[in-house]
């Protein structure tokens, strides 16, 4: 304990209040509650049977005793001034009633209790014990250091100091500990250990305000069946199992080299083809590396919710439900889970033979606790907000430390997400985690940014490909056994919609499947129509599907086609399908013929993997065939000209650089080998190269650096904290792990105008087909919620530029949406209207879903009716 401070009689006298009379918290009746002393030990306990629960490669990270560093972070409420904020007519009145016409004394106790703590251990200004930095950020963010000195008259001088010292003290003997000992902890688990003993700790279902103290063993109980109840009770693992045990069936030989290679924690990257069993081999080397305890748990991590949701029903039924005699739920993990989770249930489960699994206990619900849930599968956001300049991100980082973390389809992200993606994968590492990253089509480049120390194995031929940097060993890079190679025929064409619409409708008159993926929504739409006035009536299935459509309707559409083209599916005699970039990752279906605009090489071979998908021997035509819809080139002598032979939609949503780089790669390509041919592609098209600067393509490559550079700056912006710590206050769900140019804006579509019945409320229909809605201002309903979110669709912000008033005018979602979407009615006709009945730009139908329309033109498209991208991210402001 530091020495006591000499009196200074120039100072003006502050009383103290006793450390054992300072309350933490008010009962339910205003009263002074569980004392600062009390609620120290509550969470200090809680802390240690939350440590317990982590694997040693955790452990090793935090503080040998966790219960007294996490014990003091709330020494700050021994203070005048959070005395006098919440205990003013009770115990300041009775303990010192002269602070009563006092004021001006700091009310920041988490920053209060940072400079008690640094006083205690005598901190050099230049540095900060962990111990004062998890104090200072327990409520989610730190405000700005240096902090005060503890003996300041703001934080109540020298007799208020005492008192916090006294209570550090009191809590050392408790827990039997000193807080040196917490001096190489790592600062974001610590924080994260502290905020979330904090939350439990402050449950009054386990610790009652109004109740006398739980000390002793009896406060490690309570804390114990704390942490139990709230659902952090282990998986119970089955020891010994094989991948067929697992899985039905025998892992082939690409898998089994991977399993073998990946024994110890680290880094590793998978490259394989689409359709390999990446997903299987990681799920199996996740379970060995769990198995022999160097982990506790797993996340897989996605770039989109439709394929998280997919993938957490793989893990659900096909891993978990596997791996343990006592398996629990998935967590899943993004911006919409809970209306997921809401719609599954266990007992309505059809399958007889499935395990019961132990649902995830409601204390998950909130997303910035999501992934403090032992399995769990989501979007990578979820784990990007563990960087980023948000409240409680540490806690997310406390959540994922000593997991195998999965990331899926990481070829998937530009420059602002790859960056962010790289210093995650850096955290990962730090704190414990295995990372496993999969991929079909990463180049070198990318793959020594991810893990650096792999960088002098950048230009490595092999595919497929394991590289790896185990934590005790050296970085390593080995060939993966190939699957049999396939020979895909390629074809380009310069067709116009009606000549595309042609082929599509005589091929699927000869029996074939066709797949038709275009770039942009617009350019879907207007496929659609021209296959749907070729084809003769009635005379085959024919689709559209795309992200503009409200959600019920997308699962509508995509349950459709997925009984149609799945792996499983009641094929018909010929169809066409047109899609957008959603059937690239989301959707499993199999298609005999594959008509594509052009678009960057490793999204070519992605769309490729949709091709002859599945093992079939009733194949209608005798070869696989990709189309590739171009444009001819051959005239274009300016940047200009060339955008818009590209397509002024296609040059938005990909670099013209990109693309005029594939065409040079596609061009003389009659067919290719999968996945023999994979490589050279994705390399000839990303390969580093000089341009000449007044060319075309010197031109496009310098846009191409300056939105990359201006994106990397953007991602290092977002990561910006204080000491490692965040200090926004801007919520996570808000925060912009992808970028675009183009804002996006959430619409809920209804099918008549809304009832006005007073008072707040009022009746609405939805176009889901469902029995009206009464929404009530001042009432929560789950199940209208639910609804609600389902019947909403995105659209680019500015075709609503005039519309973002009448949000003020809808009280009646309040209680249903965090963002309230702009309300607008469909007639009869597809015409959209606003709430006052003002006609807007936009029509609607279950056929096409949104587009952009006028009174004389159906269906009309304009460049600047384009979207950026179109698949489902998890970011409720940018939720494309």
């Amino acid at each position: 304990m530091p020495p006591r401070l000499r009196k200074n009689e120039n100072k003006p006298h502050i009383p103290a209040i006793p450390f054992e009379k300072c309350a933490a918290k008010t009962t339910t009746d205003g009263k002074p509650g569980t004392t600062v002393l009390d609620h120290g030990i509550h969470v200090g306990r809680v802390a240690e049977a939350l440590a317990a629960l982590k694997p040693e490669c955790v452990k090793r990270l935090l503080p040998p005793r966790p219960g007294l560093p996490t014990g003091v972070h709330d020494v700050g409420k021994v203070s005048p001034g959070y005395a006098l904020k919440y205990f003013a007519n009770t115990v300041v009145r009775e303990h010192a009633p002269e602070l009563c016409n006092q004021s001006s004394f700091c009310k920041l106790h988490a920053t209060i209790s940072a400079a008690a703590i640094e006083r205690w251990l005598n901190t050099p200004v230049t540095r900060h014990s962990p111990v004062a930095l998890a104090a200072a950020a327990h409520h989610g963010k730190m405000e700005t250091p240096p902090f005060p000195p503890d003996m300041c008259e703001i934080l109540g001088g020298s007799a208020w100091s005492e008192e916090r010292q006294k209570l550090i003290a009191r809590l050392s003997e408790e827990f039997d500990g000193t807080l040196q000992d917490a001096a190489e902890a790592n600062e974001w688990l610590l924080a994260g250990l502290t905020c979330v003993a904090d939350w439990i700790g402050s449950d009054e279902t386990f610790f009652p305000a109004d109740r006398p103290p739980i000390v002793d063993g009896d406060a490690v109980l309570t804390a114990c069946h704390a942490v139990t109840e709230c659902g952090f009770a282990p998986m119970n693992i089955i020891k010994g199992l094989s991948f067929e045990d697992v899985f039905g069936f025998p892992p082939h030989a690409a898998q089994q080299e991977f399993i073998e290679r990946v024994t110890q924690p680290g880094l590793y990257i998978m490259e394989a083809p689409m359709g390999l069993g990446k997903t299987e081999a990681a799920l199996y080397v996740a379970y060995k590396l769990v198995e022999a305890g160097h982990h506790r748990g797993l996340y897989f991590a996605l770039p989109t919710r439709t394929t998280s949701d997919r993938i957490h029903e793989r893990v659900r039924d096909n891993f978990l439900a596997k791996i343990s005699d006592d398996p629990v739920m998935p967590k899943l993990a993004h911006g919409m889970a809970w209306l997921y989770e809401c719609r599954w249930r266990p007992e309505d489960d059809d399958n007889e033979e499935a395990q019961p699994q132990r649902a995830v206990h409601p204390w998950f619900n909130p997303s910035k606790r999501a992934l403090l849930y032992p399995y769990a599968v989501g979007t990578i956001d979820q784990a990007l907000l563990g960087v980023l300049n948000v409240k409680h991100s540490f806690v997310r980082l406390f959540g994922l430390a000593g997991k195998v973390v999965v990331l899926d389809e990481v070829h998937s992200y530009d420059m602002y997400t790859g960056t962010l993606l790289d210093e995650l994968c850096e955290r990962l590492l730090q704190i414990g985690c295995t990372v496993i990253v999969l991929s079909a089509t990463l180049t070198g480049r990318r793959r020594s940014q991810l893990a650096p120390a792999l960088s002098g194995f950048a230009g490595t031929e092999a595919y497929p490909l394991i590289s790896g940097c185990p934590t005790d060993g050296e970085p390593f890079y080995a060939p993966l056994s190939a699957p049999e190679p396939r020979t895909i025929h390629i074809r380009r064409e310069h067709w116009d919609n009606l000549r595309l619409a042609e082929e599509a409708v005589a091929a699927a008159q000869r029996g074939e499947c066709v797949v038709c993926i275009a770039n942009t929504v617009a350019r879907a739409q207007a496929w659609y129509r021209a296959v749907k006035a070729t084809m003769p009536e009635g005379a085959f299935p024919v689709g559209l599907l795309h992200a503009r459509f409200p959600m019920f309707r997308r699962e509508e559409i995509e349950n459709e086609w997925l009984k149609k083209l799945g792996k499983e599916g009641d094929r018909p005699k010929g169809c066409v399908l047109i899609a957008t970039q959603v059937v690239e990752q989301s959707v499993d279906i199999d298609a005999d013929r594959m008509i594509t605009e052009l678009t960057p090489s490793d999204m070519l071979l992605q769309r490729m993997g949709r091709l002859w998908r599945h093992p079939r021997s009733d194949r209608p035509c005798s070869v696989p065939e990709l189309i590739i819809i171009t444009q001819d080139l051959s005239s274009c002598e300016t940047t200009e000209q060339t955008r818009e032979a590209l397509g002024k939609e296609n040059a938005y949503v990909y670099a013209p650089y990109v693309l005029m780089r594939t065409l040079e790669v596609w061009r003389t390509r009659s067919r290719i080998t999968l996945p023999n041919d994979i490589r050279s592609v994705i390399e000839a098209t990303y390969a580093e190269r000089e341009e000449t600067p007044a060319s075309v393509m010197g031109t496009f490559k310098k846009e191409l650096s300056e939105k990359s550079e201006r994106l990397r700056k953007l991602a290092y912006s977002a990561q910006d904290t204080n000491l490692g710590f965040p200090t926004s206050d801007k919520d996570d769900e808000r925060a912009a792990t992808r970028h675009s140019d183009l804002p996006t804006q959430s619409v809920l579509l209804l099918s008549e105008r809304p009832e006005e019945l007073g008072y707040g409320r009022v009746r609405i229909r939805l176009l889901d087909g469902g029995s009206a809605l009464q929404l009530d201002a001042n009432r929560p309903d789950f199940a209208a919620t639910r609804r609600l979110h389902a019947s909403t669709v995105t659209v680019a912000a500015y075709l609503l530029a005039d519309q973002s008033g009448t949000r003020k005018d809808t009280v009646w979602l309040n209680r249903h949406f965090y963002d309230k979407p702009v309300v607008l009615v469909c007639d009869d006709g597809g015409v959209l209207r606003d709430l006052a009945g003002n006609e807007i730009v936009l029509r609607y139908s279950p056929e096409y879903g949104i587009w952009r329309g006028d009174k004389t033109q159906e269906m009309a498209s304009a460049p600047s009716d384009f979207y950026s991208e179109d698949t489902f991210f998890d970011n409720l402001e940018k939720d494309w």
